[in-house]
This record gives structure tokens, C-alpha cells and sequence, in this order.
């Protein structure tokens, strides 16, 4: 390794620097006080805004969308299960899927028929 070039300072320590600093209770208690008291809390808290930030029925609608696509996957993810259980070929096609309605939300559900 490169020596440091320019004047190297040392720093001066404490013969104490492991001792730390002891405060009586009823300073600590003083100290909470002022800042309590120097800290006024608004009226109104302070909201951040952000313009970039879709409005809250966009965002709802958005939520609705992925919560919907989320359960059409794990639909599938059942049918593919059942499937598994019943020991015939999961497919990846849906021919035989219909939708049906669940909670006002379509979903697709695989009709399978044991052999």
C-alpha cells in the first residue's frame, strides 16, 4: 500500500474515552420537557403528495385487476392439481375450461371428468 502523501495528524485521545457520560434522572427528565415542549404539533399532519401518484379510483380499479388475475391463476392452479390427483395430463390449453362466476368475478374452472 501507497504511504499518504501530505502530514499525517494523529488524533488525541481521551485517557477516558470508554467511560461514558452519566446523567442524573431528573436531568434526562428536564431534557424530555424541553424538547416536548419546543416540539408544537400541528392542526393538520402534513401529507406528502406525490402528482405522479395515480388517484385512489385508479388505484382501486388497478388492485381489482390484479387481485382478479391472481385469482384466475390460482383457479388454474387448483384445476392443475386436481388434475394431477385424478392422474390425467394437465394440459396447458384450456378447450375444456369454462368460466364460471365467483364472487362477481370471472374465473375459469376446468371441468374435468374422472375415466
Amino acid at each position: 500500500p501507497k504511504a499518504p502523501s501530505g502530514s499525517v495528524r494523529s488524533i488525541p485521545q481521551s485517557p477516558k474515552t470508554t467511560d461514558r457520560a452519566e446523567s442524573s434522572p431528573g436531568m434526562l427528565e428536564v431534557i424530555c420537557r424541553v424538547l416536548e415542549d419546543s416540539i408544537q404539533p400541528s392542526e393538520e399532519p402534513y401529507v406528502f403528495k406525490n402528482d405522479d401518484e395515480p388517484t385512489p379510483a385508479a388505484l382501486v380499479h388497478h388492485l381489482q385487476v390484479e387481485y382478479d388475475k391472481l385469482l384466475t391463476r390460482y383457479a388454474e392452479a387448483e384445476n392443475r392439481i386436481d388434475q394431477i390427483r385424478l392422474g390425467t395430463n394437465p394440459s396447458s390449453e384450456h378447450d375444456d375450461a369454462e368460466e364460471v362466476e365467483f364472487e362477481g368475478n370471472p374465473v375459469k374452472h376446468l371441468v374435468t371428468y374422472p375415466p
